[in-house]
């Protein structure tokens, strides 16, 4: 049996077509850099909002913890797309990718240097400083893939490396609800973070390995033609252009989805631990259940956008999406929280890589470093927005009112995305 539920993952790996040989180790970097994020994942990621709300941290602080990145992504975000402009992308995303995650080794150390109440606010301190090499590797790291991998290939690798991601995340996920669930706190907390902690460092080994990879599609266009025009023209979006003005329509529809999803994540945390009063164990079989179904359903990416288009695709799953908070909304124990968890699952498998391919699909076709780093800007604008409004619509209506209303609003995202993307 176990052989072969390992052949029904393996050989999703493997292509119906031969890779050709300058994109195969591009490829595998790709992929085992994803499985050591899942580790990261799985672990810090998970788990670091959970122990924030168990140190006692208030709604407008966990908002706080997830505004954060977003202002400083919202504030360096041009700045550092102008920058990467003629540098070798994937070496651009290793050192940024060291900088930044040496940082989550400062979690592990925390509970042995502060009080909680402080504790808090370091944690945010850190988050925030850590976050200036992260917008760095986020904008650097995704048009290196855009880049770096043909179009046609684009679905197996997004699908792949989703995969591997949710699988892996599902592992330690679980194992990170284990140690919580049978560890004295603090220490527990601290050796979750102590995984992810290696995670990242050895995600950042494999940057590195695609830094040293010689491959022309890695280096932003210098072209002559292109460094005869003012810089500003390369980065300033104008509907002057049918390309460009397409563009912009897809990132005000990013924007609209980006808030309603944004709204959700600062939410969950405090829902689960003071509304639902799950312990560690349950959220992290919860965690680990959502990123069971995304393995799966991942692996059908390919197949769903192949046939409706990354547009459509898109869109549905956007309105998909909605149905995780109305579920939540609805829950009053484990049970019914796993019944969200799966459904969420669902949506989020087929989301994830359809809207970044749709987003690809939508890039202008010269500078595209400089203009994902405006979806870089226009995302983490809606994620400032929906952290920091979040949790206050608990004070307003209550956890099942908000998420109810949060529901309505990822449907109707997802309808407009339809009707005008």
């Amino acid at each position: 049996m176990m052989q072969t539920l390992w052949r029904s993952i393996t050989y999703r790996f493997f292509p119906s077509q031969p890779i050709p040989g300058q994109y195969k180790d591009i490829f595998l970097h790709l992929f085992l850099d994803m499985a050591w994020v899942g580790v990261l994942s799985g672990s810090t990621v998970a788990f670091l909002g959970v122990y924030a709300a168990r140190l006692g941290a208030s709604p407008g602080q966990i908002g706080l913890l997830n505004a954060v990145p977003a202002l400083v992504n919202l504030l360096l975000a041009i700045p550092s797309g102008r920058w990467m402009r003629g540098r070798r992308l994937g070496r651009v995303a290793f050192w940024s990718s060291a900088a930044a995650r040496i940082f989550y080794l400062g979690f592990v150390f925390l509970p042995l240097l502060f009080s909680p109440a402080v504790e808090l606010w370091v944690i945010i301190l850190i988050t925030l400083v850590m976050n200036v090499p992260l917008t760095v590797l986020n904008v650097s790291f995704n048009a290196f893939v855009i880049e770096a991998v043909p179009s046609q290939w684009r679905a197996y690798v997004v699908g792949g490396r989703n995969g591997l991601l949710s699988v892996v995340a599902l592992c330690f996920t679980l194992l990170s609800g284990q140690i919580l669930n049978g560890v004295t706190f603090p220490l527990g907390y601290q050796i979750v973070f102590g995984i992810g902690f290696l995670g990242a460092a050895m995600s950042s080994l494999h940057l590195f390995f695609l830094g040293r990879l010689d491959s022309r599609q890695s280096v932003v266009s210098t072209s002559a033609e292109e460094t005869d025009e003012p810089i500003r023209k390369e980065v300033v979006l104008t509907r002057s252009n049918p390309e460009i003005s397409r563009y912009i329509r897809v990132l005000l529809l990013f924007f609209g989805f980006h808030i309603s999803q944004w709204l959700v994540i600062p939410v969950v945390p405090l829902f689960t631990v003071n509304y639902l009063r799950l312990n560690d164990f349950q959220i992290g079989v919860g965690s680990a259940m959502f990123n069971l179904v995304v393995f799966i359903g991942s692996f059908y990416l390919s197949k769903v956008t192949g046939r409706f288009g990354n547009h459509r695709t898109t869109a549905i799953s956007m309105m998909g999406l909605g149905i995780f908070p109305a579920l939540l909304a609805l829950s009053h124990g484990f049970s019914f929280f796993m019944v969200a968890q799966f459904v969420g699952g669902i949506s989020w498998s087929i989301l994830a890589g359809a809207m970044f391919n749709y987003l690809a699909d939508s890039l202008p076709s010269t500078n595209r470093a400089g203009a994902f780093s405006w979806y870089i800007l226009v995302s983490n604008g809606a994620i400032l927005i929906g952290s920091l409004l979040g949790p206050q619509f608990i004070n307003w209506l209550g956890y099942p009112g908000a998420l109810l209303c949060f529901a309505g609003l990822r449907i109707l995202a997802g309808w407009a995305t339809l009707r005008w993307g």
